[in-house]
């Protein structure tokens, strides 16, 4: 079978190759499959995405054309490939459903209390040999309203660790409820909440969740982590509410317009996002990128998952599971 995987980083490439067949012909590219580079890509009878890469209708139909029956995504996350497109041209698309929901859920967390206890100022300062406290103040998350909108896997692992430093916990999620954890409506969870967690695939329904009239409608003061996906909050309309003071602060690990922009190295160049670097310059705002999922565990999951999802399907095509999409 061969086998081009896209968007490979090393780490990830050494997991891989310890884990793949020897009979396999397999080519690892560092670029990112797309619109622009698909018709680089080699006949395949097999190729392996990353959110980086991209999935559209012209890709999809590209692939067809090279042979290619299997998007195999090492991700959990779809919302970077056109499923209705791939079910009409009859190619499998398989993904990882579960490589590591511990390493968002501390991910979620770390870059909460980085934000709320000015733990980036204090580096900063620190750096500079600035050891005076002015402007770092913070607050407890002890006794604190926090709203988890989506109780997946991800979801109900930041609940816990929320009520584990004391808050009180409410969810939104339309599919799914906790035990412990009181379902509300959206409106209320953005109304009451100290803490608002996004931790909910991007959808058609959940694109711009947060958008002006729900950031308006949020608790003065509050702040958003959202290690979910970047357009389930409307950037511009997140600027507007930062810079009138009504949030207090953001935690981002995921951006709407991170496509090109994340996963590369822009030293060099600069960041030519004007949005992006408006944000990276508010002092309550904390960025990283798309980092959430980077625990050895959870890289080597997801090396796991892919190469068992791709041998299952090469003993039978029409295998089904949680691992298929379609």
């Amino acid at each position: 079978m061969k086998v081009e995987f896209y968007s490979v980083r090393p780490y990830e490439q050494q997991r891989l190759e310890a884990l793949l067949p020897e009979d396999w012909v397999v080519h690892f590219n560092e670029a990112h499959l797309g619109p622009d580079t698909v018709a680089q890509c080699p006949a395949a009878d097999a190729v392996s995405l990353f959110v980086s890469d991209w999935a559209d209708a012209q890709v999809l139909e590209k692939l067809v054309e090279k042979g290619v029956r299997m998007l195999m995504l090492r991700s959990a996350g779809f919302d970077h490939v056109d499923l209705a497109v791939a079910r009409r041209l009859g190619m499998r698309v398989g993904r990882v459903p579960a490589y590591s929901p511990h390493a968002v859920a501390d991910h979620t967390l770390a870059l909460l209390l980085t934000l709320v206890r000015r733990i980036h100022l204090a580096q900063d300062k620190v750096r500079r040999a600035d050891f005076c406290l002015q402007g770092l103040m913070g607050f407890d998350l002890n006794g604190k309203r926090a709203a988890v909108i989506g109780l997946g896997r991800i979801g109900r692992l930041v609940a816990q660790r929320l009520q584990a430093f004391g808050c009180e916990v409410v969810g939104h999620d339309p599919y799914a409820q906790v035990v412990g954890v009181p379902d509300v409506s959206l409106e209320e969870a953005l109304e009451v909440s100290d803490i608002v967690s996004l931790n909910c695939p991007l959808t058609p329904e959940t694109r711009h969740l947060l958008n002006a009239e729900r950031l308006q409608k949020m608790k003065p003061g509050a702040v958003v982590v959202n290690t979910g996906r970047g357009a389930l909050i409307d950037t511009a309309a997140l600027l507007d509410a930062l810079r009138s003071d009504h949030l207090g602060g953001a935690a981002l690990d995921v951006y709407e317009f991170e496509r090109g922009l994340f996963f590369e190295d822009h030293r060099d160049e600069g960041i030519r996002d004007p949005m992006l670097a408006q944000l990276m310059a508010l002092p309550n705002v904390v960025i990283t990128g798309h980092q959430a999922f980077l625990t050895q565990e959870a890289v080597e999951n997801i090396a796991r998952t892919t190469v068992a999802t791709l041998q299952a399907w090469a003993q039978d095509p029409a295998v089904a599971g949680e691992n298929f999409l379609c």
